[in-house]
């Protein structure tokens, strides 16, 4: 489907392969199969400058989206999930891969950035 969001296996496979590797190595076989479906849908918009974390599916709103959890792979990488589904990769100072992702999302993560940065002036 043309407008579908990006697989997270085409733009950043050593990602998509760091975190099935990652979660094979902690039992999470069942999260780890879903690696090579998962879509990029959205930056996560916060405009920290080392973060570039993103949304794998859409979260509900309410108390719903609020019964997820985290499983941290390392200190700088944590998959969200909601109801046995990965909806987030949380991707913190790691210089390696943040260009490669802000490039999927365009200059919406970057003019967050700036926008960030302009309000502490």
């Amino acid at each position: 489907m043309p407008n579908e969001a990006p697989l997270m296996l085409d733009m950043v496979p050593e990602l998509a392969e760091e975190i099935e590797r990652g979660l094979r190595d902690s039992g999470d076989a069942e999260l780890a199969e879903q690696v090579a479906g998962l879509r990029m849908l959205k930056s996560c918009g916060c405009g920290d400058d080392f973060c570039a974390s993103f949304r794998t599916a859409p979260v509900p709103e309410g108390p719903a989206g609020r019964k997820r959890w985290g499983i941290p792979l390392d200190n700088h990488l944590i998959i969200h999930v909601l109801q046995n589904q990965i909806i987030e990769v949380e991707v913190l100072f790691r210089d390696d891969l943040r260009p490669k992702i802000r490039a999927v999302f365009g200059d919406e993560a970057d003019w967050r950035l700036r926008q960030k940065q302009s309000d502490q002036n």
